[in-house]
């Protein structure tokens, strides 16, 4: 902000003409003509006539009238006082004094005949302001003089007017215009009375009055204001134009308040009045004050210059139902001294609560510093899937405001899903997993895992982040959205059936349940028999050849057995003799083989065929064995010794 302040002396004075004349004894004071008066006193004859004022801008108030008059001779010997009243803008009277050294005051426009006083009336002798000077309303003025009279003589009084003039020109620096504008312009701390023979000050608040502001709209202003004098006094602190502020004022002073708007942010301009742009604050009777201001920004550092503004952070598009809307709320606030501000909140959409550091503002306002703050915002959601706009407004002392809003959504609350698979195939002495899946759409926050069993531990155990299910004891666990896999660890038996149930909860205690079995089986090695048939040719001692089957028999495990496993199978054997047109026969053969320890093949046994040897004769009556024509070799199923070891079940399958 840039100020040019011109201070000069009004150009224009009344000239108040006295003419006066040496007088006896017996003082006396008459209206009218002069004449000689009996007891030998001289008449003294009084003109009044106004100076020609040099042009100024139009205003409301007649600047030269002089209405009527009020004059005070006061001797300061063996004169006594003298008081005369010209009504009517008369500007000749006649006075009658006798020889002496005489004061002389004369009050224009009083509007009354204000009566005889001594000269200590006089210096309280004050005008009464309303406000400034209406249409055609006349200044008070005010002029005081000394003379000694001996003989005729004349004095001239020079009637200063009890008021100053502020002549005001306000603009918008051009580089500002469009982000900067007037609002409005006042006059504060005016003298409501004015001494009319003594400097003016105005110590007592009540004995002050404010000008109306008046309303601007755009990017200049210009007026004229009429203030009575204020003798507020001088500062020789202030060094920089900057610091002409509240601050460093004195106290009474009289200052323009200067209301703008900078972009949308409350500005306040304080120009305080003086004889200079610095040290001094006095605004003299019967002076011309010109002030050039242009409105050049907003910055703090310029103590004349007070501002506030309200800032929030920018929140996201969306937030998942059970998120805190939370941003910085950044109240800033400069040269305020003595100002108060509120902040009020106004949730025009949605449900929830608005705290301010954790204090409920959602209906209550609340005091803000008059030097700025940074707090936290955060709206407290009561509803989801809703649309929240909410207005933030801060108020000062005088009802200036500014705000910001806040618009967000509140996504809805999604589905809470659980879901939990038994494992196959388990086995005794195994480790197995039960998989948990959990899920919730529009949920970041955590679950609650409840996971309980009724499984024997002669069955087996269930482990979750290292921690052991009892059977019968429910466990709680804090887990977040997705997978997480449950242990059972199969105990060495015969088996079972291993039973979970988990339950998820969220923090809407919102809860899913499910229960998975799984069944428990001991750990089976299959034997498998293996068979073949070898046919030989033998020559027996009395025979000239046979053909003899033999049968292989052994029998082979899965795995390695962890002990010696005996297995008794039968082995059916179905054929004819060689030669002969007689039916099929079967023959069953039991027969052992034992798989060592740490083993999978057993024994080889070699059976013969089990059908009996027939004889018939050839050439020469010689014996001859036929031989034997197998059909098939199977094998039923029989013992298996042991047949189970620790968890391990031994099972024989027939080939």
């Amino acid at each position: 902000m840039h100020i040019r302040n011109m201070t000069t002396l009004l150009p224009l004075f009344l000239l108040a003409l006295w003419a006066l004349t040496g007088c006896a004894e017996g003082p006396e004071a008459e209206y009218g003509a002069a004449r000689p008066t009996e007891d030998g006193s001289c008449p003294v004859t009084l003109c009044f006539e106004p100076e020609d004022m040099q042009p100024t801008a139009t205003r409301a108030a007649d600047e030269n009238a002089v209405r009527d008059l009020n004059i005070w001779a006061c001797g300061t010997g063996i004169g006594r006082d003298i008081h005369l009243y010209i009504p009517d803008g008369k500007t000749a009277a006649t006075l009658a004094l006798i020889p002496d050294n005489y004061h002389f005051y004369a009050v224009a426009n009083a509007g009354r005949d204000l009566g005889d006083m001594d000269e200590t009336a006089l210096q309280t002798l004050a005008a009464s302001f309303s406000g400034e000077p209406g249409t055609g309303e006349a200044i008070p003025m005010a002029a005081r003089g000394e003379l000694h009279i001996s003989g005729p003589a004349s004095l001239t009084l020079r009637m200063e007017r009890l008021v100053a003039k502020l002549s005001l020109a306000l603009s918008v620096a051009p580089a500002l215009q469009g982000t900067l504008a007037i609002e409005s312009v006042q006059l504060l701390s005016v003298p409501n009375r004015c001494l009319y023979f003594a400097d003016n000050r105005t110590s007592d608040p009540s004995q002050r009055t404010d000008y109306p502001a008046q309303s601007i709209s755009g990017t200049s202003f210009s007026r004229e204001y009429y203030l009575p004098e204020n003798m507020a006094g001088t500062n020789t602190s202030v060094t920089s134009e900057r610091q002409k502020d509240k601050a460093h004022a004195p106290s009474g002073a009289s200052w323009l308040r200067i209301k703008a708007r900078h972009a949308d942010r409350p500005v306040t301009y304080s120009v305080y009045l003086g004889a200079n742009n610095t040290t001094d604050f006095n605004v003299s009777r019967n002076t011309l004050h010109h002030l050039n201001i242009t409105l050049s920004g907003s910055e703090p550092t310029d103590l004349r210059v007070a501002r506030f503004s309200l800032a929030l952070g920018t929140p996201a598009a969306s937030y998942l139902p059970l998120d805190k809307v939370s941003v910085p709320l950044t109240f800033e606030a400069s040269n305020q001294a003595g100002n108060s501000f509120t902040l009020r909140c106004a949730l025009s959409q949605g449900r929830g609560r608005v705290l301010l550091d954790g204090a409920d503002i959602t209906s209550t306002p609340v005091s803000l510093p008059s030097t700025g703050s940074t707090r936290t915002l955060t709206f407290e959601p009561s509803a989801y899937g809703q649309q929240v706009t909410l207005t933030l407004t801060v108020s000062d002392a005088e009802g200036r405001q500014v705000s910001r809003s806040l618009s967000t959504y509140i996504k809805p609350k999604g589905e809470l899903k659980l879901s939990m698979t038994a494992p196959d195939g388990v086995t005794a002495g195994s480790r197995s997993i039960f998989p948990i899946t959990v899920s919730e759409e529009n949920y970041a926050g955590t679950f609650r895992l409840r996971l309980s069993t009724a499984t024997a531990s002669s069955i087996g155990s269930f482990y979750f982040q290292g921690r052991q299910i009892a059977p019968g004891v429910p466990v709680d666990f804090t887990v977040a959205a997705g997978t997480h896999n449950v242990e059972f660890a199969a105990a060495n038996a015969f088996g079972g059936d291993a039973a979970l149930t988990a339950t998820v909860t969220d923090d809407w205690n919102e809860s899913r349940t499910v229960t998975r079995t799984a069944s428990v089986s001991p750990d089976i090695i299959v034997l498998h028999p293996k068979l073949n048939v070898e046919t030989v040719r033998e020559y027996p001692i009395d025979s000239l050849y046979t053909m003899m089957p033999y049968v292989n028999l052994k029998v082979v495990a899965g795995q390695a057995v962890p002990t010696a496993v005996t297995v008794t199978v039968e082995v059916l054997c179905t054929g004819r003799y060689t030669g002969y047109q007689g039916g099929l026969k079967t023959y069953p053969v039991t027969q052992s083989v034992t798989i060592p320890a740490g083993s999978t093949v057993s024994n080889t046994v070699r059976l013969p065929w089990p059908m009996g040897t027939p004889t018939y004769y050839i050439s020469d009556n010689m014996p001859a064995d036929p031989g034997y024509a197998y059909e098939s070799v199977s094998c039923r199923p029989g013992a298996i010794t042991p047949s189970s070891y620790g968890s391990i079940v031994f099972q024989l399958n027939a080939d």
